[in-house]
C-alpha cells in the first residue's frame, strides 16, 4: 500500500542499484494493485532490477532470514508498530520513518535509525549496504533492542523468548537481504 512508503522503498532501491550494487532490496508482502503496477513498471525498465516482489512469506522464519535490515518507511501514524519490534525480537537492524508508536521503540542512534516521512533522501546507502556487523554498528544497533524487545514481552505480540523470536508473526514490509543475525553487542 503506499501508506506504508513502497513507492519511497523504489526510490532508496533506485539509488542503491548506482551506490551500491550488490544490495538486493524486497518488497515482501501479498500481490495487489500496487505491487502489480510496481511490476509493470519494472518490466519496462521504470524501476531498477534490484528490487524484488517474493510475494508473501509462507511463515514469520522465512521473511525475516531473508533480511539484514528491515526497512519501514510507513507514512501513516500507526498506534503500534508491530513489523518493527519483530525485526528488532529477531535481531534485524531496523530503519524506520520517525510516525506513530514506532518512535517509541526505535531510539534513534541506540535501538535503530528514524528518519522523516516521506524523505527518501534520508537514507544514507551506505548503511544499507555495510556487511551485517557493520551495517548494526553503522545503524547505532546495541544491545538496547533487548531493552525495548523486554518491554513487549509477553504481550500480544511477543509471546516467544528473545533468543526464540524467530516464530512471530510477519506481515508484508520492504526487506533487503543477507542478515547474519549478529549484533555487535
Amino acid at each position: 500500500l503506499p501508506k506504508k512508503g513502497i513507492y519511497d522503498f523504489v526510490e532508496v532501491a533506485r539509488v542503491l542499484a548506482v551506490e551500491a550494487p550488490r544490495v538486493q532490496c524486497f518488497l515482501i508482502g501479498p500481490e495487489n494493485q500496487f505491487i502489480s503496477e510496481l511490476k509493470a513498471k519494472q518490466s519496462l525498465g521504470e524501476i531498477p532490477g534490484n528490487v524484488f516482489f517474493p510475494g508473501y512469506a509462507a511463515s514469520p522464519q522465512q521473511a525475516i532470514s531473508q533480511a539484514n535490515i528491515l526497512v519501514n518507511l510507513s507514512h501513516f501514524e500507526e498506534s503500534f508498530g508491530r513489523t518493527v519490534l519483530e525485526a528488532m525480537a529477531a535481531g534485524v537492524p531496523v530503519v524506520s520513518t520517525d510516525v506513530g508508536g514506532v518512535r517509541d521503540m526505535v531510539r534513534d542512534g541506540e535501538t535503530g535509525r528514524l528518519v522523516p516521512a516521506r524523505d527518501p533522501g534520508a537514507l544514507n546507502p551506505a548503511e544499507l549496504a555495510a556487511g551485517p556487523r557493520d551495517r548494526a554498528r553503522a545503524l547505532n544497533v546495541t544491545c538496547n533492542v533487548r531493552e525495548v524487545v523486554d518491554q513487549y514481552r509477553g504481550g500480544v505480540v511477543v509471546s516467544k523468548t528473545f533468543d526464540d523470536s524467530h516464530a512471530l508473526r510477519v506481515r508484508g514490509y520492504a526487506l533487503t537481504r543477507d542478515f547474519d543475525g549478529n549484533l555487535p553487542c
